[in-house]
């Protein structure tokens, strides 16, 4: 029954990683007015990285997956019944509600990006329905699209009318 435990396993890697294969158009972006594409690109890395390198290890989430991984690993050792085996698999699953501790551990690793930019003197704007439709032509990644955002991010008439304030624009 170790395939269940690879199977928590797998969900929570797939789900970390789901983004990058299929992210949704963004509705909101950051800038700067005025900003150099090369300042922008680096302070988006920057305070990328900030993120990508957190120790999440002593959050909350974490420590539950850690607790969830060492009832399965428990469940496999005490039980050769293998329907016994299934419920406590699906019990612990439960228990640990993966989809929302990631969602969780996000928004945590999200804020510490926006804290930076904050920072370094950025703004949040939403993304008009146009804006987002261009963004979705232009392949994720590519410096089309960077420079695309940049030109966006950069125009002081753009974050003005489009800014966003306390969660609303």
């Amino acid at each position: 029954m170790r395939f269940v435990h690879l199977a928590l396993s797998a969900t929570i890697a797939f789900a970390l990683a789901s983004p990058a294969h299929s992210a949704p158009k963004p509705e909101e972006s950051w800038g700067r007015a005025g900003v150099d594409f090369e300042t922008y690109r680096a302070d988006s890395v920057e305070c990328a990285e900030l993120a990508y390198y957190a120790d999440v290890s002593d959050t909350e989430q974490a420590k539950v997956f850690v607790t969830g991984t060492r009832r399965l690993e428990t469940a496999d050792r005490t039980s050769s019944d293998y329907l016994a085996q299934a419920n406590a698999y699906a019990q612990i699953n439960h228990s640990v509600r993966a989809p929302e501790r990631i969602e969780e551990l996000r928004k945590a690793l999200q804020s510490i990006v926006d804290r930076c930019l904050i920072e370094r003197g950025y703004v949040k704007f939403r993304l008009t329905e146009a804006q987002r439709e261009h963004l979705g032509m232009l392949r994720s990644g590519s410096d089309e699209r960077h420079h695309y955002l940049h030109s966006l991010a950069s125009n002081s008439a753009t974050l003005k009318s489009q800014a966003v304030h306390n969660g609303k624009s």
